[in-house]
C-alpha cells in the first residue's frame, strides 16, 4: 500500500447482509461472519493526491469471505464514465484498499465498467432485458435459490427504480 493521501466526501447508499448498522463501518465482525454489499456514491469532494474527484459517481458489488478488513474481497466496480484516465485509476486504488492504511485488499472481477447517465437509467428501469437490473436480478435470484444460497427470490422489482439515478443527476 502506498502513502497517497485522500479523501472522499460523499452521499451514500449502501446494502449489505449484516444487521442494522453495517457492523464493518464500526470496526465490528460481519453479522454473519461475511460480507456481500451493493454501494452507490456521488462525492461531493474528494482527491488522490493532485487528482481531483469532486462530482464523479461510483457503484460496485462487493464480497468478502470474512471481516472487510481482513481483505480477499472481490468487486464489480461501475465508475461514471465522465472520469478521466487519472481519475478512474485513483478512484480504482482507493476502492482496492491499496491506499488504506488498514483497508482490507479487494481483487477486481474482470471488466470494471464506466457507463454514463443513459446507460445507468437503462439499467434502473424495469425490463426483462438483461442490460436491466431488474432483469438480471430476477435470473439471478432464481438461480441462487435453486443452488440454495438464498430461501426465496427477493423482491427486487421495488427496489430498481429509475428515479434513484434521476436525483442523482441534480
Amino acid at each position: 500500500m502506498d502513502g497517497t493521501p485522500w479523501t472522499i466526501r460523499a452521499v451514500e447508499f449502501s446494502n449489505c447482509n449484516c444487521s442494522y448498522g453495517c457492523p464493518c463501518q464500526f470496526n465490528a465482525l460481519p453479522t454473519y461472519g461475511h460480507c456481500r454489499a451493493v454501494v452507490g456514491f456521488q462525492i461531493n469532494s474528494g482527491h488522490h493526491g493532485a487528482t481531483k474527484l469532486d462530482g464523479l459517481k461510483v457503484a460496485g458489488m462487493f464480497i468478502w469471505p470474512g471481516p472487510i478488513h481482513e481483505g480477499h474481497g472481490e468487486a464489480a466496480i461501475i465508475i461514471d464514465k465522465r472520469a478521466d484516465a487519472a481519475q478512474r485509476e485513483a478512484l480504482l486504488r482507493i476502492l482496492s484498499g491499496q491506499v488504506q492504511p488498514d483497508g482490507g485488499q479487494v481483487t477486481f472481477m474482470p471488466g470494471t465498467k464506466f457507463f454514463d447517465y443513459d446507460m445507468n437509467v437503462k439499467g434502473f428501469t424495469k425490463s426483462a432485458d438483461a442490460t436491466s437490473l431488474a432483469g438480471s436480478a430476477k435470473s439471478i435470484s432464481e438461480f441462487l435459490v435453486k443452488a440454495g444460497q438464498i430461501k426465496k427470490v427477493p423482491d427486487y422489482e421495488s427496489a430498481l427504480e429509475p428515479k434513484f439515478v434521476h436525483a442523482l443527476k441534480k
